[in-house]
C-alpha cells in the first residue's frame, strides 16, 4: 500500500483535535503508516497534492480553484509542499482541477461538469439551461466541441478514460468535487447518493451520465443538512469515504442513527472482504469535508 499523508494543520489545529485523535487510533489499530505534509494552509490534502494517471505515475494539475479566489491566503501552493525534501513529482499538466475532483479506479477517472467552469469551458446552453424537459435533449449531445476536445486532451494525457458527471452549481455545491457524488465499487460499478434524495433535473442528469458510460450504479443512503454557522457542512455525505486496501475509513455522524446504521449496513454489504470502521468527525465536516478529501496516498 502506498503511504498516507495528512496536513499538519489536523494536528495542530485545537479545533480538530477530537477528530484527529478519533483518526489516528484507527489508523494505529489497523498498522495504517502515515506522515504529515508541511506548509499547507488548510487541511484538504486531496485537492492540492497530485493524482495518479492510468500509467501510475504522480500528475500535478493546477491548484487554482474559483472558490478561493477571494481567499488567496488560504490556497495552498504545491510546488511549496516537499516530501523528504523533494516534491512528489515534476510532472505537470495546464488545467485546473482539483484531487477531490479525480476519482480514479482502473482505466476509468470521474470528473465532475465543474471542470468546464474552472477552465472556462462553459457555453450558456448548458450552464444555465435548468429545466427538466430540455435537461433530456441536453444530455444526447452533452458537451460542446470545445468541451470535447478537452476532454480528448485529458484522456490523451492521462491514459484514462475520462468520465463526467453533473455537480450542482455552486450556490448549493461550493466545490463540485466528484468524490461527493460518486465513488467505484469496481470498475464498471459505482455507488452515488441515493437520486430519490435528489433534486429532479441532478437526477435526470446523473441517470444519463450513467447510462452514456454505462456504469452500473447502488445507492448509498444520504440526507441533507444545514446549519447557519457551517453552509458549507458535509454532514450526511457518506460518500466521502478513505478506502484502503483492506480497510474502509467510514464517515457517520450521529445526527440521524437510522440513517447512519442503514448506511455502515449498505458499506458492509458492497464491500464484505474489508474492514470498515466508522467515525465521527463531525468539526471536520463542518469545514465541508470528510475522510476522502484530508488524505493524500503517494
Amino acid at each position: 500500500m502506498k503511504k498516507l499523508y495528512f496536513s499538519k494543520l489536523l494536528s495542530t489545529d485545537p479545533k480538530y483535535h477530537n477528530d484527529w485523535q478519533r483518526i489516528k487510533s484507527i489508523l494505529e489499530k489497523h498498522k495504517i503508516s502515515y506522515s504529515l505534509l508541511e506548509g499547507t494552509k488548510d487541511i484538504w490534502a486531496r485537492d492540492y497534492m497530485p493524482v495518479t494517471d492510468g500509467k501510475g505515475q504522480l500528475v500535478q494539475f493546477i491548484y487554482e480553484p474559483s472558490y478561493l479566489k477571494d481567499m488567496r491566503h488560504r490556497q495552498t501552493k504545491p510546488e511549496q509542499i516537499l516530501i523528504n525534501g523533494k516534491r512528489p513529482t515534476n510532472t505537470s499538466i495546464n488545467f485546473k482541477l482539483d484531487g477531490g475532483n479525480y476519482v480514479k479506479h482502473g482505466n476509468k477517472v470521474i470528473i465532475t461538469e465543474r471542470i468546464f467552469e474552472e477552465n472556462n469551458l462553459c457555453t450558456e446552453e448548458i450552464s444555465e439551461n435548468r429545466r427538466v424537459e430540455q435537461l433530456k435533449k441536453i444530455f444526447h449531445t452533452p458537451f460542446n466541441s470545445v468541451q470535447q476536445k478537452a476532454i480528448q486532451d485529458l484522456e490523451s494525457f492521462l491514459n484514462l478514460e475520462v468520465i463526467i458527471i453533473p455537480s450542482y452549481d455552486s450556490e448549493v455545491d461550493l466545490t463540485g468535487h466528484s468524490d461527493g457524488y460518486m465513488r467505484f465499487i469496481s470498475e464498471g460499478v459505482v455507488l452515488i447518493s441515493s437520486l430519490s434524495e435528489e433534486e429532479e433535473d441532478f437526477a435526470i442528469k446523473m441517470v444519463a451520465a450513467l447510462k452514456r458510460y454505462k456504469l452500473d450504479h447502488k445507492e448509498m443512503p444520504c440526507y441533507l443538512y444545514y446549519h447557519p454557522d457551517h453552509p458549507c457542512s458535509a454532514i450526511g455525505c457518506y460518500l466521502n469515504y478513505l478506502e484502503l486496501d483492506n480497510l474502509i475509513i467510514f464517515p457517520i455522524f450521529d445526527i440521524k442513527p437510522q440513517v447512519d446504521n442503514d448506511a455502515i449496513a449498505r458499506i458492509k454489504k458492497l464491500f464484505p472482504n474489508k474492514h470498515i470502521e466508522p467515525i465521527i468527525i463531525n468539526d471536520i465536516a463542518n469545514e465541508g469535508g470528510l475522510m476522502n478529501c484530508i488524505s493524500w496516498e503517494g
